[in-house]
């Protein structure tokens, strides 16, 4: 099986675990779709293994923070290198979002992979606070900006993810 025919797999996956939630007032395979296409945008393209695990991850980023599929399961359909990966991007349990974020963080920075995979989830969420106007939302992107880029210094050892960082930046900073 190619890589295209194994995303479609994972992108079956992700849909079918998401089902019934909501991104705004939108399916959460929009949100899903989003990151996604800011990778393909950022020549992420599934021609071998590594983009084909960033890609995975990208459907599945959310999995494992907001939905009942467990660790073993989640391993058991798409392996250890992918799990890391979406394991590196989700929240821990803190007391605020604050504190999930930073044992997120604690884990983000040790996985490139993942490192590319949580710029394109930010990037799409600021792209859609901007379009659908959710300067709340915007804001608190915004306001963590400044966290995320201390956490990021001399971490992101990646072209693709030195790029992604820079336009989230931009994002951030313009708007």
């Amino acid at each position: 099986m190619n890589y295209n025919e194994q995303l479609k797999e994972v992108r079956s996956f992700a849909i079918k675990a998401h089902d019934g939630q909501k991104y705004g007032a939108f399916p959460y395979e929009v949100h899903l779709m989003s990151v996604l296409s800011t990778l393909l945008k950022f020549n992420i393209f599934p021609t071998n293994e590594e983009h084909y695990k960033i890609l995975a991850g990208a459907w599945l980023h959310d999995v494992l923070e907001d939905t009942d599929i467990s660790k073993n399961e989640f391993i058991n359909h798409f392996g250890e290198a992918i799990f890391d990966i979406v394991w590196s991007v989700t929240d821990g349990e803190g007391e605020d979002r604050k504190a999930r974020k930073n044992i997120m963080y604690s884990r983000l920075i040790h996985n490139q992979q993942a490192i590319i995979v949580k710029l394109a989830d930010r990037i799409a969420n600021v792209e859609a606070s901007i379009i659908l106007g959710n300067e709340a939302k915007l804001a608190m992107y915004q306001s963590e900006m400044e966290q995320l880029s201390a956490v990021l210094a001399n971490k992101i050892t990646t072209k693709v993810g030195n790029m992604l960082f820079g336009y989230l930046k931009l994002l951030t900073d313009y708007y």
